[in-house]
C-alpha cells in the first residue's frame, strides 16, 4: 500500500508548557504538551477506556513472563512519554522491546522512545491522533502505530518505512489477528469492543 507522507506537519514555535502545567492542569483532563503548547481534552468515554484496556491486558498477559527477557515487551497504558522539548503526549498504550527498555521506568516521564504506540480514537482527540501525533511518531522514529476506532470497531495497523506510515493491516468486527509487531500473539477483535456480546 502506498504510504503516507506526514512529516514536518506544521512548523514548531518556541514551547511555552512544561510537564508542571500538566500536573497543573484540571483533573479529569487530558493534559498533553503539543508544539510547545498545553492541549486539553476531555478523559476517553467508558467505550474508549474499555478498549485500551481490553487490548493493554491480552498484551501483558501474553509478555508477563518475558517482558525483561529478550524478545520481551514492556506494555504500559496512560505512561506520559517525552518525544522531544516541545512534545509530551500520553498515548493509550506505549509498548518498548527489551532491549529497547530493559527495566520498568522510574520517573512520571518516560524519554525512551517506544517501539509501539497504540492510539484509541474519541471525538475529542481524532483529529489531533491521525494528524500531529502520528506525524511526530513518525519524526521520533516509532516503528509501529495502530489505531483503535470503537464506535467503528476497527484496527488500523501502520509501520514506518523511511519517514513515510504505511498501511500495513486492517481488520474490524469481530476478526482474529496477528499484526506486527505482535505476530506471536493471536487478538480477537469482538473482545476489544464494549457491549459485544460474546460466547
Amino acid at each position: 500500500m502506498s504510504g503516507i507522507q506526514i512529516m514536518n506537519y506544521m512548523p514548531k514555535s518556541p514551547g511555552t508548557a512544561t510537564y508542571q502545567d500538566i500536573l497543573d492542569a484540571p483533573s479529569g483532563m487530558l493534559a498533553q504538551i503539543i508544539h510547545g503548547k498545553l492541549d486539553l481534552q476531555p478523559n476517553g468515554a467508558p467505550d474508549h477506556q474499555d478498549t485500551s484496556g481490553e487490548l493493554a491486558t491480552d498484551l501483558k498477559s501474553h509478555f508477563r513472563k518475558s517482558k525483561f527477557k529478550p524478545g520481551g515487551w514492556l506494555i504500559l497504558q496512560e505512561m506520559y512519554v517525552q518525544f522531544d522539548n516541545q512534545e509530551i503526549y500520553r498515548p493509550d498504550i506505549s509498548g518498548w522491546r527489551t532491549q529497547t527498555l530493559s527495566s520498568m521506568p522510574t520517573q512520571a516521564v518516560v524519554e525512551t522512545i517506544p517501539d509501539w504506540v497504540c492510539e484509541v480514537l474519541s471525538p475529542s482527540t481524532r483529529r489531533i491522533d491521525r494528524t500531529k501525533k502520528m506525524a511526530v511518531y513518525a519524526e521520533s522514529g516509532v516503528a509501529h502505530y495502530w489505531i483503535l476506532d470503537p464506535k467503528a470497531k476497527s484496527l488500523e495497523a501502520f509501520e514506518l518505512e523511511g519517514e513515510k506510515w504505511v498501511l500495513s493491516a486492517i481488520a474490524s468486527e469481530s476478526d482474529v489477528v496477528r499484526i506486527a509487531p505482535f505476530e506471536d500473539v493471536e487478538i480477537d477483535l469482538q473482545y476489544l469492543w464494549a457491549g459485544e456480546e460474546t460466547d
